[in-house]
């Protein structure tokens, strides 16, 4: 049973929790956060939340939850990042801001933990290795490694300088690959890839924010 803890305290600096545990025949069910006791399941009695500012929901195929803003003029902060349009993944451990209330996700716990890779096919690919995002980000499971086109290019003299060992040692020579390399966001909505400069930003292809996108490095 996928479930999420939230706690904080209240006005009087009393601890609140709020639990969310969702069953196999509600698993699409979105939960708002805000200030109208009505409309949202957590509700926060402050004057600078939102009647209706985030919503918490969960997706089957990642096995995480997110969190999406829903106050364009008063969006939420997250883990140092501020996030408008599109949502993010929650960790245990994650400090979320609605106004001047700050929660924190005190547990997550799912059935598995899997993510899944979009990459196109090719007859030409060369395999990455997936490395955990950069701090202060909460870092993501291990995923598969995944292919990009065009082979790596190989250093010109460090080509030759080979060569020439091999020739004098009477063996067959091979290309010397370059370690260098330059590392990227892989956007988890719309796979294209972005610079690390954006990781508390939205992806300018697709607007999601970009704090739980995994980091890879590319030749």
């Amino acid at each position: 049973m996928p479930q999420i803890n939230l706690v904080w305290n209240d006005s009087n600096n009393q601890l609140q929790s709020y639990q969310l545990s969702l069953l196999a025949n509600d698993l699409d069910k979105k939960t708002n956060i805000g200030r109208d006791q009505q409309r949202c399941e957590l509700w926060l009695a402050h004057s600078t939340v939102s009647r209706v500012h985030a919503e918490v929901s969960f997706k089957a195929e990642w096995q995480r939850f997110y969190l999406r803003n829903l106050a364009a003029n008063n969006p939420v902060r997250i883990d140092g990042g501020l996030l408008v349009e599109g949502e993010v993944a929650l960790y245990e451990g994650s400090m979320i801001q609605f106004g001047q209330v700050l929660l924190q996700v005190s547990d997550v716990a799912v059935d598995d933990i899997f993510v899944p890779v979009h990459s196109a096919s090719s007859h030409n690919h060369t395999p990455e290795t997936v490395i955990p995002p950069i701090s202060p980000v909460p870092s993501v499971p291990p995923v598969p490694n995944i292919h990009i086109h065009g082979a790596p290019r190989t250093s010109p003299t460090s080509g030759q300088a080979a060569q020439g060992v091999a020739a004098s040692q009477g063996v067959q020579s091979h290309n010397v690959q370059p370690q260098s390399a330059a590392p990227k966001l892989v956007c988890p909505k719309c796979h294209t890839l972005q610079s690390l400069s954006l990781r508390n930003s939205n992806c300018p292809v697709c607007g999601h924010f970009l704090a739980d996108a995994a980091s890879q490095y590319f030749f």
